[in-house]
């Protein structure tokens, strides 16, 4: 294998691992101006003398939230490239998060799916494999559209609260309120829904508000001399006949 794995095509894009950093001429004779690296510990600066340098402090592992600077990825190698010069993509092995790159790059170019993409640089460099968390990162990189930014677009933030779900229920505990979000947040204001709200019944399109009478009923209406003690509390027929006719005044 070739200390400089170029990637087919007319493109000056190479890839490779730490040990490639270390063959400065092979890089300035290949006309290399820009190294883009993908680790997470420190490299002595001394390694990116006279190379325009962008660093994505990122771990080879499958819950790695890479899919967030793959928009940055690309611009930086598309960057290097419109300038003329040429860009090396580098991780420690330059088998999983160099890769994932130069994937990402690849499919923003030519509109090209994760499998394309992933063959085209094996041609160069066999070994190169994401693991499974970023090659899942890749294809819904690609369902996007592969766009310049991420932040805003739904799927990526149905994505991001899915990985809150996941976490809180390996911890134990509920997302945080602020994190959730829900579908219907994602309709853009000017796509609303356009919709009447209509009753069950009639589906007539207005509000039907039920009728209240705040009128008394015959069976409600008492004098206020009939109730008990003038109180306008109404009493048994009978009774009230009885005082009415006077039968039993006097009586007590």
């Amino acid at each position: 294998m070739a200390l400089l794995d170029k990637v087919p095509g007319d493109l000056n894009l190479y890839i490779g691992g730490l040990f490639t950093l270390r063959r400065k001429l092979a890089l300035q004779t290949s006309g290399i101006t820009h190294i883009l690296t993908l680790l997470r510990q420190p490299l002595d600066d001394k390694l990116f003398e006279g190379f325009t340098h962008r660093v994505i402090e990122v771990d080879d592992v499958d819950d790695e939230n890479l899919l967030e600077f793959l928009p940055e990825c690309v611009g930086f190698i598309q960057r290097g490239l419109e300038e003329g010069g040429g860009v090396l993509v580098h991780c420690a092995m330059g088998k999983s998060r160099s890769a994932t790159a130069t994937c990402a790059y690849l499919m923003h170019r030519y509109a090209i799916t994760p499998t394309q993409a992933l063959a085209q640089i094996r041609q160069a460099r066999p070994l190169c494999e994401p693991n499974e968390g970023f090659w899942q990162q890749l294809e819904l990189y690609h369902s996007m559209a592969t766009p310049d930014t991420i932040a805003e677009v739904p799927a990526y933030q149905r994505w991001l609260y899915q990985r809150e779900i996941e976490l809180s229920r390996a911890c134990g505990q509920a997302p945080e309120a602020e994190k959730i979000r829900f579908e219907d947040e994602h309709v853009p204001d000017a796509a609303a829904a356009d919709f009447e709200l209509r009753c069950r019944k009639c589906r007539c399109g207005e509000w039907v508000v039920p009728g209240i009478c705040l009128a008394r009923g015959k069976t409600d209406e008492v004098g206020l001399g009939v109730g008990v003690g003038g109180k306008g509390i109404r009493m048994p027929p009978a009774i009230a006949a009885a005082r009415k006719g006077g039968m039993g005044a006097g009586n007590l």
